[in-house]
């Protein structure tokens, strides 16, 4: 596991509300916790954060369109 995956898992599980968090409430405490951040390790680390998380959405969106589709063919 790579420091900046731990520092973005510690970050969301430090609040107790982000088990149950959808995904804009999610993004908008990724976004928070690095407005307050000042080390320049932890930004960066955050960044990558921000930039996975965003990732991951877009990667679940058009697998859910996928799997949409394949539902709609009856595949």
């Amino acid at each position: 596991m790579s420091s900046d995956f731990k520092v973005c898992i510690d970050a969301l599980r430090a609040d107790p509300k982000s088990s149950s968090a959808d995904k804009k409430s999610i993004y908008n405490e990724i976004v928070s916790v690095l407005e307050q951040a000042k080390e320049h390790v932890l930004i960066q680390c955050l960044q990558v954060c921000k930039e996975n998380y965003d990732s991951s959405v877009d990667d679940a969106k058009k697998q859910l369109k996928i799997l949409m589709q394949m539902t709609f063919l009856g595949l």
